[in-house]
Protein backbone atom coordinates (compact mmCIF):
# COMPACT_ATOMS: atom_id res chain seq x y z
CA UNK A 1 0.00 0.00 0.00
CA UNK A 2 2.85 2.36 0.91
CA UNK A 3 4.58 1.57 -2.39
CA UNK A 4 1.31 2.44 -4.28
CA UNK A 5 1.11 5.83 -2.53
CA UNK A 6 4.68 6.66 -3.46
CA UNK A 7 4.03 5.74 -7.09
CA UNK A 8 0.83 7.84 -7.17
CA UNK A 9 2.62 10.86 -5.66
CA UNK A 10 5.43 10.56 -8.16
CA UNK A 11 2.92 10.53 -11.00
CA UNK A 12 1.25 13.66 -9.69
CA UNK A 13 4.56 15.51 -9.37
CA UNK A 14 5.54 14.45 -12.88
CA UNK A 15 2.30 15.76 -14.35
CA UNK A 16 2.74 19.10 -12.63
CA UNK A 17 6.32 19.46 -13.85
CA UNK A 18 5.16 18.63 -17.39
CA UNK A 19 2.43 21.28 -17.26
CA UNK A 20 4.85 23.95 -16.10
CA UNK A 21 7.24 23.05 -18.89
CA UNK A 22 4.46 23.35 -21.46
CA UNK A 23 3.55 26.85 -20.23
CA UNK A 24 7.18 27.96 -20.36
CA UNK A 25 7.52 26.59 -23.90
CA UNK A 26 4.27 28.37 -25.02
CA UNK A 27 5.47 31.68 -23.58
CA UNK A 28 8.79 31.26 -25.36
CA UNK A 29 6.94 30.79 -28.65
CA UNK A 30 5.05 34.04 -28.10
CA UNK A 31 8.12 36.00 -27.19
CA UNK A 32 10.13 34.61 -30.07
CA UNK A 33 10.72 36.95 -33.08
CA UNK A 34 8.12 36.66 -35.88
CA UNK A 35 9.58 35.31 -39.10
CA UNK A 36 9.88 37.83 -41.96
CA UNK A 37 6.62 38.29 -43.88
CA UNK A 38 4.37 36.90 -41.11
CA UNK A 39 2.34 38.66 -38.42
CA UNK A 40 0.49 37.65 -35.28
CA UNK A 41 -1.59 40.91 -35.27
CA UNK A 42 -5.41 40.79 -35.78
CA UNK A 43 -5.61 44.48 -36.81
CA UNK A 44 -7.08 45.56 -40.19
CA UNK A 45 -4.51 46.04 -42.93
CA UNK A 46 -5.67 49.74 -42.92
CA UNK A 47 -3.88 50.76 -39.73
CA UNK A 48 -5.73 53.58 -37.96
CA UNK A 49 -2.55 55.62 -37.91
CA UNK A 50 -2.37 55.53 -41.71
CA UNK A 51 -6.07 56.32 -42.37
CA UNK A 52 -7.86 59.60 -43.17
CA UNK A 53 -9.79 61.23 -40.31
CA UNK A 54 -12.66 63.56 -41.17
CA UNK A 55 -13.33 66.60 -39.01
CA UNK A 56 -15.95 69.37 -39.30
CA UNK A 57 -15.86 72.14 -36.73
CA UNK A 58 -19.56 72.96 -37.21
CA UNK A 59 -21.90 70.32 -38.61
CA UNK A 60 -25.08 72.37 -37.97
CA UNK A 61 -25.85 75.88 -39.21
CA UNK A 62 -28.68 78.23 -38.20
CA UNK A 63 -30.09 80.19 -41.15
CA UNK A 64 -32.45 82.14 -38.89
CA UNK A 65 -35.54 83.77 -40.39
CA UNK A 66 -36.09 83.23 -44.12
CA UNK A 67 -38.71 84.54 -46.51
CA UNK A 68 -40.84 81.85 -48.08
CA UNK A 69 -39.33 81.12 -51.50
CA UNK A 70 -35.95 82.58 -50.54
CA UNK A 71 -32.71 80.71 -51.41
CA UNK A 72 -29.76 80.61 -49.04
CA UNK A 73 -26.50 78.65 -48.86
CA UNK A 74 -23.79 77.85 -46.34
CA UNK A 75 -20.30 76.40 -46.72
CA UNK A 76 -19.25 73.77 -44.19
CA UNK A 77 -15.46 73.35 -43.84
CA UNK A 78 -14.33 69.72 -43.81
CA UNK A 79 -10.75 68.99 -42.70
CA UNK A 80 -8.63 65.85 -42.99
CA UNK A 81 -6.68 65.42 -39.73
CA UNK A 82 -5.59 61.89 -40.61
CA UNK A 83 -2.52 60.48 -42.38
CA UNK A 84 -4.06 59.42 -45.71
CA UNK A 85 -6.09 61.28 -48.39
CA UNK A 86 -9.78 61.84 -47.56
CA UNK A 87 -12.50 61.35 -50.19
CA UNK A 88 -16.01 62.87 -50.02
CA UNK A 89 -19.17 61.90 -51.91
CA UNK A 90 -22.66 63.37 -51.78
CA UNK A 91 -25.14 61.05 -50.07
CA UNK A 92 -28.86 61.21 -49.26
CA UNK A 93 -30.76 64.32 -48.08
CA UNK A 94 -34.02 64.85 -46.17
CA UNK A 95 -34.96 67.81 -48.34
CA UNK A 96 -34.53 69.18 -51.84
CA UNK A 97 -31.14 70.51 -50.84
CA UNK A 98 -28.27 71.04 -53.25
CA UNK A 99 -25.07 69.66 -51.73
CA UNK A 100 -21.80 70.22 -53.54
CA UNK A 101 -18.18 69.34 -52.82
CA UNK A 102 -15.72 71.96 -54.10
CA UNK A 103 -13.44 69.39 -55.74
CA UNK A 104 -13.68 65.72 -56.67
CA UNK A 105 -10.03 65.24 -55.71
CA UNK A 106 -9.12 63.67 -52.34
CA UNK A 107 -8.26 66.06 -49.50
CA UNK A 108 -4.61 65.60 -48.51
CA UNK A 109 -3.70 65.13 -44.82
CA UNK A 110 -3.82 68.40 -42.89
CA UNK A 111 -5.85 70.26 -45.52
CA UNK A 112 -9.50 71.38 -45.74
CA UNK A 113 -12.22 71.75 -48.37
CA UNK A 114 -15.54 73.64 -48.42
CA UNK A 115 -18.82 71.77 -48.84
CA UNK A 116 -21.69 74.02 -50.01
CA UNK A 117 -25.29 73.29 -49.00
CA UNK A 118 -28.00 75.35 -50.74
CA UNK A 119 -31.70 75.28 -49.87
CA UNK A 120 -34.90 76.99 -51.09
CA UNK A 121 -37.44 77.75 -48.35
CA UNK A 122 -40.54 76.54 -50.19
CA UNK A 123 -42.32 75.08 -47.17
CA UNK A 124 -45.12 76.49 -45.07
CA UNK A 125 -44.30 79.19 -42.49
CA UNK A 126 -42.77 77.74 -39.35
CA UNK A 127 -39.59 76.10 -38.14
CA UNK A 128 -37.52 73.79 -40.33
CA UNK A 129 -34.65 71.35 -39.79
CA UNK A 130 -33.12 69.60 -42.80
CA UNK A 131 -30.02 67.47 -43.28
CA UNK A 132 -27.72 66.17 -45.99
CA UNK A 133 -25.16 63.36 -45.80
CA UNK A 134 -21.55 63.13 -46.95
CA UNK A 135 -20.00 59.71 -47.52
CA UNK A 136 -16.31 59.49 -46.54
CA UNK A 137 -13.52 56.93 -46.60
CA UNK A 138 -12.74 57.54 -42.91
CA UNK A 139 -13.01 53.99 -41.48
CA UNK A 140 -14.37 55.32 -38.17
CA UNK A 141 -16.84 57.82 -39.69
CA UNK A 142 -18.12 56.67 -43.06
CA UNK A 143 -21.04 59.15 -43.03
CA UNK A 144 -21.06 62.80 -42.02
CA UNK A 145 -24.44 64.52 -41.51
CA UNK A 146 -24.72 68.27 -42.15
CA UNK A 147 -27.79 70.06 -40.74
CA UNK A 148 -29.48 73.39 -41.42
CA UNK A 149 -32.16 74.96 -39.23
CA UNK A 150 -34.27 78.09 -39.26
CA UNK A 151 -37.68 79.69 -39.52
CA UNK A 152 -39.72 80.24 -42.69
CA UNK A 153 -41.67 83.47 -42.50
CA UNK A 154 -44.30 84.82 -44.85
CA UNK A 155 -43.80 88.47 -45.66
CA UNK A 156 -47.22 89.18 -44.13
CA UNK A 157 -49.54 87.72 -41.52
CA UNK A 158 -53.32 88.29 -41.39
CA UNK A 159 -55.01 87.77 -38.01
CA UNK A 160 -57.70 86.63 -38.02
CA UNK A 161 -57.39 85.32 -41.61
CA UNK A 162 -60.83 86.61 -42.65
CA UNK A 163 -63.54 89.12 -41.72
CA UNK A 164 -66.14 87.08 -39.81
CA UNK A 165 -69.38 89.01 -39.46
CA UNK A 166 -71.36 85.96 -38.32
CA UNK A 167 -75.14 86.27 -38.11
CA UNK A 168 -76.45 89.74 -38.84
CA UNK A 169 -80.08 90.65 -38.29
CA UNK A 170 -81.76 91.93 -41.43
CA UNK A 171 -81.87 95.71 -41.55
CA UNK A 172 -78.95 96.09 -39.13
CA UNK A 173 -75.26 96.92 -39.48
CA UNK A 174 -72.21 94.92 -38.35
CA UNK A 175 -68.41 95.32 -38.33
CA UNK A 176 -65.33 93.11 -38.10
CA UNK A 177 -61.60 93.81 -38.32
CA UNK A 178 -58.32 92.07 -39.12
CA UNK A 179 -54.69 92.99 -38.56
CA UNK A 180 -52.40 93.11 -41.60
CA UNK A 181 -48.85 92.69 -40.28
CA UNK A 182 -45.33 92.75 -41.68
CA UNK A 183 -43.19 89.82 -40.50
CA UNK A 184 -39.90 90.75 -42.22
CA UNK A 185 -39.85 94.45 -43.14
CA UNK A 186 -39.75 97.06 -40.39
CA UNK A 187 -42.63 99.15 -41.76
CA UNK A 188 -45.87 98.61 -43.63
CA UNK A 189 -48.37 100.96 -45.21
CA UNK A 190 -51.71 100.01 -46.78
CA UNK A 191 -52.66 102.29 -49.64
CA UNK A 192 -56.41 101.82 -49.59
CA UNK A 193 -58.64 98.85 -50.25
CA UNK A 194 -61.06 97.59 -52.87
CA UNK A 195 -64.21 95.46 -52.54
CA UNK A 196 -63.99 92.81 -55.24
CA UNK A 197 -67.65 91.87 -55.86
CA UNK A 198 -69.31 94.76 -57.64
CA UNK A 199 -72.90 93.64 -56.94
CA UNK A 200 -72.66 94.29 -53.17
CA UNK A 201 -69.72 96.72 -53.11
CA UNK A 202 -71.84 99.71 -52.06
CA UNK A 203 -73.09 97.89 -48.95
CA UNK A 204 -69.62 97.77 -47.33
CA UNK A 205 -67.34 100.43 -45.87
CA UNK A 206 -63.60 100.11 -45.21
CA UNK A 207 -61.41 101.79 -42.61
CA UNK A 208 -57.60 101.46 -42.36
CA UNK A 209 -55.63 102.71 -39.35
CA UNK A 210 -52.03 102.20 -38.09
CA UNK A 211 -51.42 100.15 -34.94
CA UNK A 212 -48.51 100.34 -32.49
CA UNK A 213 -46.25 97.28 -32.59
CA UNK A 214 -46.99 96.34 -28.97
CA UNK A 215 -50.73 96.19 -29.78
CA UNK A 216 -50.37 93.69 -32.64
CA UNK A 217 -51.67 90.16 -31.94
CA UNK A 218 -48.60 88.33 -33.34
CA UNK A 219 -45.52 88.52 -31.08
CA UNK A 220 -43.08 88.44 -34.03
CA UNK A 221 -44.80 91.12 -36.10
CA UNK A 222 -42.60 94.14 -36.86
CA UNK A 223 -45.37 96.53 -37.96
CA UNK A 224 -49.06 96.45 -38.81
CA UNK A 225 -52.38 98.12 -39.53
CA UNK A 226 -55.97 97.41 -38.58
CA UNK A 227 -58.48 97.03 -41.43
CA UNK A 228 -62.16 97.26 -40.48
CA UNK A 229 -65.04 96.30 -42.75
CA UNK A 230 -68.59 97.46 -41.95
CA UNK A 231 -71.69 95.94 -43.50
CA UNK A 232 -74.59 98.32 -44.05
CA UNK A 233 -78.27 97.23 -44.16
CA UNK A 234 -79.58 95.98 -47.49
CA UNK A 235 -78.30 92.45 -48.13
CA UNK A 236 -80.93 89.73 -48.65
CA UNK A 237 -81.44 86.86 -46.23
CA UNK A 238 -78.89 84.08 -46.42
CA UNK A 239 -75.13 83.67 -46.47
CA UNK A 240 -72.95 86.25 -48.18
CA UNK A 241 -69.30 86.46 -49.26
CA UNK A 242 -67.23 89.45 -50.25
CA UNK A 243 -63.46 89.94 -50.72
CA UNK A 244 -61.37 92.92 -49.70
CA UNK A 245 -58.20 93.59 -51.69
CA UNK A 246 -55.60 95.84 -50.08
CA UNK A 247 -52.39 97.20 -51.60
CA UNK A 248 -49.36 97.25 -49.30
CA UNK A 249 -45.81 98.57 -49.29
CA UNK A 250 -44.40 95.05 -48.73
CA UNK A 251 -41.98 93.92 -51.42
CA UNK A 252 -43.11 90.28 -51.27
CA UNK A 253 -46.83 90.96 -50.72
CA UNK A 254 -47.83 94.08 -52.67
CA UNK A 255 -51.45 92.92 -52.87
CA UNK A 256 -53.48 90.88 -50.34
CA UNK A 257 -57.04 89.54 -50.63
CA UNK A 258 -59.03 88.93 -47.45
CA UNK A 259 -62.44 87.18 -47.53
CA UNK A 260 -65.56 88.49 -45.78
CA UNK A 261 -68.15 85.98 -44.56
CA UNK A 262 -71.49 86.32 -42.81
CA UNK A 263 -75.17 85.51 -42.89
CA UNK A 264 -78.26 87.72 -42.86
CA UNK A 265 -80.96 86.36 -40.55
CA UNK A 266 -84.41 87.59 -39.54
CA UNK A 267 -88.04 86.56 -39.16
CA UNK A 268 -87.61 84.10 -42.06
CA UNK A 269 -85.44 81.00 -41.66
CA UNK A 270 -84.93 77.68 -43.43
CA UNK A 271 -84.96 74.14 -41.99
CA UNK A 272 -84.61 70.69 -43.48
CA UNK A 273 -82.31 67.72 -44.13
CA UNK A 274 -78.85 68.57 -45.56
CA UNK A 275 -79.41 72.28 -45.00
CA UNK A 276 -76.19 74.04 -43.88
CA UNK A 277 -77.48 77.05 -41.97
CA UNK A 278 -74.03 78.53 -41.35
CA UNK A 279 -73.26 78.76 -45.07
CA UNK A 280 -76.80 79.09 -46.32
CA UNK A 281 -76.58 76.15 -48.72
CA UNK A 282 -78.46 72.94 -49.42
CA UNK A 283 -76.00 70.05 -49.87
CA UNK A 284 -77.42 67.73 -52.53
CA UNK A 285 -74.08 66.01 -53.24
CA UNK A 286 -73.60 63.80 -56.28
CA UNK A 287 -76.48 63.41 -58.75
CA UNK A 288 -76.86 60.81 -61.50
CA UNK A 289 -78.18 62.58 -64.56
CA UNK A 290 -80.50 59.71 -65.44
CA UNK A 291 -82.15 59.81 -62.01
CA UNK A 292 -82.07 63.45 -60.94
CA UNK A 293 -82.46 64.38 -57.29
CA UNK A 294 -84.64 66.51 -55.01
CA UNK A 295 -84.82 67.75 -51.43
CA UNK A 296 -87.62 69.29 -49.35
CA UNK A 297 -87.10 72.27 -47.05
CA UNK A 298 -89.36 74.46 -44.95
CA UNK A 299 -89.44 78.25 -45.03
CA UNK A 300 -90.34 79.34 -41.51
CA UNK A 301 -91.87 82.80 -40.98
CA UNK A 302 -92.19 84.22 -37.45
CA UNK A 303 -93.54 87.45 -36.07
CA UNK A 304 -96.51 89.73 -36.74
CA UNK A 305 -96.04 89.56 -40.52
CA UNK A 306 -96.02 85.75 -40.68
CA UNK A 307 -99.55 85.18 -42.00
CA UNK A 308 -99.30 87.90 -44.65
CA UNK A 309 -95.92 86.93 -46.13
CA UNK A 310 -95.89 85.34 -49.59
CA UNK A 311 -92.99 84.02 -51.70
CA UNK A 312 -92.24 83.95 -55.39
CA UNK A 313 -89.33 82.37 -57.33
CA UNK A 314 -87.43 85.26 -58.92
CA UNK A 315 -84.48 83.40 -60.48
CA UNK A 316 -82.52 80.14 -60.52
CA UNK A 317 -78.90 79.39 -61.47
CA UNK A 318 -78.21 77.14 -63.27
CA UNK A 319 -81.35 77.27 -65.40
CA UNK A 320 -81.91 73.49 -64.95
CA UNK A 321 -82.67 73.89 -61.22
CA UNK A 322 -86.31 73.90 -60.11
CA UNK A 323 -87.81 75.47 -56.98
CA UNK A 324 -91.42 74.41 -56.26
CA UNK A 325 -93.28 76.30 -53.52
CA UNK A 326 -96.04 74.50 -51.61
CA UNK A 327 -99.08 75.80 -49.76
CA UNK A 328 -98.43 77.74 -46.51
CA UNK A 329 -99.26 75.94 -43.26
CA UNK A 330 -100.41 78.31 -40.53
CA UNK A 331 -99.44 77.02 -37.09
CA UNK A 332 -100.58 80.17 -35.26
CA UNK A 333 -100.89 83.91 -35.92
CA UNK A 334 -97.11 84.42 -35.63
CA UNK A 335 -95.75 81.16 -37.10
CA UNK A 336 -96.20 79.89 -40.67
CA UNK A 337 -94.36 77.12 -42.58
CA UNK A 338 -94.04 77.16 -46.37
CA UNK A 339 -92.68 73.96 -47.97
CA UNK A 340 -90.26 74.27 -50.88
CA UNK A 341 -88.86 71.46 -53.00
CA UNK A 342 -85.47 71.92 -54.73
CA UNK A 343 -85.13 69.69 -57.80
CA UNK A 344 -82.29 68.70 -60.14
CA UNK A 345 -84.41 67.11 -62.90
CA UNK A 346 -83.49 63.86 -64.72
CA UNK A 347 -81.52 64.60 -67.88
CA UNK A 348 -79.60 67.54 -66.40
CA UNK A 349 -76.21 67.74 -68.18
CA UNK A 350 -72.94 67.10 -66.34
CA UNK A 351 -71.82 70.02 -64.17
CA UNK A 352 -70.06 70.89 -60.94
CA UNK A 353 -71.70 73.45 -58.65
CA UNK A 354 -69.91 72.77 -55.36
CA UNK A 355 -68.73 76.23 -54.46
CA UNK A 356 -65.19 75.59 -55.75
CA UNK A 357 -63.01 76.85 -58.59
CA UNK A 358 -64.66 74.23 -60.81
CA UNK A 359 -68.08 75.77 -60.26
CA UNK A 360 -69.75 78.19 -57.85
CA UNK A 361 -72.83 77.28 -55.79
CA UNK A 362 -76.19 76.97 -57.44
CA UNK A 363 -78.50 79.82 -56.44
CA UNK A 364 -82.25 80.21 -55.99
CA UNK A 365 -83.55 83.72 -55.31
CA UNK A 366 -87.02 84.20 -53.77
CA UNK A 367 -88.81 87.52 -53.43
CA UNK A 368 -91.15 88.06 -50.48
CA UNK A 369 -93.94 90.39 -49.39
CA UNK A 370 -92.41 90.70 -45.91
CA UNK A 371 -92.14 94.41 -44.97
CA UNK A 372 -88.38 94.30 -44.24
CA UNK A 373 -87.08 91.01 -45.71
CA UNK A 374 -87.75 91.46 -49.39
CA UNK A 375 -85.43 88.79 -50.76
CA UNK A 376 -84.24 85.31 -49.74
CA UNK A 377 -81.26 83.48 -51.33
CA UNK A 378 -80.89 79.68 -51.14
CA UNK A 379 -77.52 78.22 -52.14
CA UNK A 380 -77.43 74.71 -53.66
CA UNK A 381 -74.28 72.54 -53.86
CA UNK A 382 -74.33 69.56 -56.19
CA UNK A 383 -72.55 67.84 -59.05
CA UNK A 384 -74.16 65.95 -61.94
CA UNK A 385 -72.58 62.90 -63.58
CA UNK A 386 -73.70 61.09 -66.70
Amino acid sequence: MRIFAIILGSAFVGAAVGAIAAVVAFKSDIDAPTPLGKTNSTKSPLDSQLAPIVQVTQSSFLFGKMRRGETRAHEFIVKNIGAAPLTLEVGATTCKCTLGVASDKPIPPGESAPVRLEWVANGEPGGFRQSATLITNDPSRSQLMLTIEGQISAAEEIMPPEFLLGKVNAGESSSAHVFVMSMIEDTITVNGGELMHAGTRDLFDLKIEPVAREELPHPDALAGVRVTVTLKPGLPLGAFTQHVKVKTSLKDAPSIEIPVHGRIVGDISIFGPNWDEERGVLRLGGVKSVDGKSAKLNLVIRGPSATGTRFDVASVDPAELRAILGEPRRLNDSLVHVPIEIVVPPGTPSMVRLGTEQGKDGRITLTTTHPTLRELVIGVRFSVER
